[in-house]
């Protein structure tokens, strides 16, 4: 047996939501359920006039440009506003238009968003971008499933683009949004499910006041992320407040509904810092997959019950055309941790020294693609966050160990042998 829908029942009218929910008349639940005078109208309209004093002034707020608005809500994905500020001007001000854009390499790309993560959206952006430019003749679509066809935009970004860019009637439907209802009309729905998503969703399309999308949707989305936090929200300054059910339960913490997450499993890997005359030696990922096309040290991934010492040798075995590898003495390996999605990486970093047997600009071996790089022009292509985490940690104890050695250096030269006499200074007569 599935679990059973919640009982949300409003003790004045004695209408319950769920039991509508499953009717298929859920909206006309809702709409029963809520406090007097909590029509749609008046929400609208409240949450409109504390938009329109209170909205934020964010960059990509101050265009109308279809493409500036496309590649701000890509960077938005997964991605805090605070973050993507800078970042959007900056990779605006490489990438200013949808040709410079389609024209520009993928390395390019991934150059521009290094740090920002989820590279899979900057290789969709690229594609996308070469897609409308070569066979939509440059014109981003306006229509939703028309944008949904193209690479990276979801049913999310799709609504953003078309109502924001373009004021097409779509409501959107994001984390902040569904708190946001989750809240106001007391659903123990999971945003995560893609049942109750799709019903959030059509309530999203019920409650939008038609001809004022973008406001609507922007509004919502603001609420969400400034007040209705998903922690300690600001009720107290809520326009729509006394419209909102949990509120008035005092029970606003439990929605929406969570589910408990399960611990990320752990992946090991040893990796090598490779040093010869300044220059590091990476390997660049294979195009697709996790972090696709994106630089980093060469790694090996340990296996079902593998060690770290075996594991090391098929590294060295992987390189061993390319290099002679051996660990820089008396050094212990850097043990870092670096998290994604769906699993925690634990690296194991051990700092080389090399005798290059090849040393081309970038060889081919096996599946690894490898290349010497100057440290100096580290920053011309698009590293995977361990790896800039390894390159941190080295530096870090390189100055460590410099300090140390300056220190000891001082000591010795404040610290005078017991009994010791200065020399006086030998007097030369006169005329020599």
């Amino acid at each position: 047996m599935g679990k059973p829908a919640p009982l949300l029942i409003d003790p004045r009218r004695g209408a319950d939501i769920s039991s509508a929910a499953a009717s298929g008349n859920f909206l006309q639940g809702i709409w029963s359920s809520v406090a007097l005078g909590s029509r749609p109208s008046t929400i609208q309209a409240d949450l409109l006039r504390w938009y329109n004093r209170c909205r934020r002034d964010l960059p990509w707020r101050r265009t109308r440009d279809p493409y500036r608005i496309w590649v701000a809500e890509i960077l938005l994905q997964q991605t805090r506003v605070e973050t993507v500020s800078p970042r959007y001007e900056a990779f605006l001000e490489r990438f200013p238009t949808l040709d410079s854009l389609a024209r520009a390499s993928l390395d390019e790309v991934l150059a521009a968003w290094q740090g920002l993560g989820y590279y899979g959206r900057a290789r969709n952006l690229h594609r996308a971008a070469r897609e409308v430019v070569n066979e939509l003749n440059g014109k981003i679509p306006d229509d939703v499933r028309a944008l949904e066809r193209l690479p990276g935009i979801g049913p999310y970004t799709a609504r953003a683009i078309a109502s924001i860019a373009f004021h097409k009637n779509a409501a959107v439907l994001d984390g902040n949004v569904a708190r946001v209802l989750c809240r106001v009309f007391c659903l123990s729905w999971d945003p995560t499910l893609p049942a109750d998503r799709a019903r959030l969703q059509r309530l999203a399309d019920r409650l939008l006041p038609k001809g004022k999308a973008s406001l609507f949707n922007q509004a919502l989305m603001d609420l969400g992320a400034v007040l209705c936090l998903p922690r300690s929200p600001k009720c107290g300054r809520c326009p729509i407040a006394r419209y909102c059910r949990s509120y008035q339960k005092g029970r606003t913490s439990l929605y929406p509904a969570r589910r408990t997450r399960p611990p990320l499993p752990i992946r090991h890997r040893v990796m090598a810092a490779v040093i010869h005359r300044g220059a590091l030696l990476l390997q660049k990922r294979q195009p697709d997959g996790l972090l696709g096309g994106l630089w980093e040290l060469p790694a090996q991934t340990l296996e079902k019950g593998e060690t770290e010492s075996s594991a090391w040798e098929r590294l060295k075995g992987a390189l061993s055309r390319i290099v002679e590898i051996s660990p820089v003495p008396q050094t212990n390996p850097l043990c870092l941790d670096h998290g994604y999605t769906h699993f925690l990486e634990r690296i194991s970093l051990v700092v080389c020294t090399a005798r290059p047997i090849q040393r081309p600009s970038s060889v081919r071996t096996g599946e690894l693609s490898l290349k010497w790089i100057h440290r100096n022009s580290l920053d011309r292509y698009a590293l995977t966050g361990v790896t800039v985490k390894a390159l941190r940690a080295m530096e870090s104890r390189e100055m460590d160990i410099q300090q140390k050695t300056r220190a000891v250096r001082s000591r010795r030269k404040e610290r005078k042998p017991l009994g010791s006499v200065p020399k006086p200074k030998r007097k030369h007569p006169k005329g020599r």
